[in-house]
């Protein structure tokens, strides 16, 4: 949150003085959701890090799903916190407001958008990770070389950053009368779609898949 805060400021400074305050919103999302890409990256380890132990939770009388849930509850709870501190952050500064006055509406709508894309960016990469496992750890459990899935999901983090954010920057600026209206309708239901796509290739045949690594 802290960085995210500075990061603002800075991007603001920037943005507002040389296009206007119609990008507020836009950069916001933008830099919220870079910093969740790389929250969130390290559930594409989820299966691997369990190395020498993995055949233990096949054993387990635990179902798959059960613990898979549980390992994302976790991660998702350190990015939920996250932009939950920051929105809060962000509405208490007024970095939202053209007037100095508490704007609610506009981060609670952001902060909406990137938790929906933050748990469906968490189950896509926890789905790579029970897809393609790379078992390769040291005595300790830390990764001994880069893992594919982990830099999958930075770069799915990175481009639903980018087209999220710009697309957040462009609509008010292009379509003044209505723009922050389309905006967040628009992006609010590419989140949802998203959202349900992640959710439903993440649930589809998730035990048999994850039964299959050997």
């Amino acid at each position: 949150p802290v960085m995210v805060y500075f990061c603002n400021r800075i991007a603001f400074i920037i943005g507002v003085d040389s296009i206007g305050t119609k990008i507020l919103p836009g950069l916001t999302l933008l830099i919220m959701l870079i910093f969740n890409t790389v929250i969130i990256s390290f559930s594409a380890t989820s299966v691997t890090r369990e190395g020498n132990n993995f055949y233990h939770t096949k054993i387990m009388p635990v179902s798959i799903r059960m613990q898979l849930f549980v390992k994302f509850t976790m991660y998702n709870l350190v990015s939920f916190l996250a932009n939950t501190i920051t929105i809060g952050i962000i509405i208490c500064s007024k970095q939202m407001s053209e007037d100095g006055s508490f704007e609610y509406v506009r981060p609670l709508l952001i902060y909406a958008i990137v938790t929906l894309l933050s748990v469906g960016m968490t189950l896509r990469s926890m789905r790579f990770d029970v897809r393609k496992p790379y078992f390769n750890l040291n005595g300790e459990g830390e990764l001994v070389s880069n893992n594919a899935n982990t830099t999958k999901s930075i770069i799915m983090g990175l481009v639903l950053s980018l087209i999220f954010g710009i697309a957040g920057m462009i609509i008010p600026y292009f379509i003044p009368s209505i723009g922050f209206i389309l905006m967040f309708a628009f992006l609010g239901a590419a989140a949802v779609l998203f959202f349900i796509y992640a959710l439903l290739s993440y649930t589809i045949n998730l035990t048999k898949t994850y039964n299959k690594i050997v």
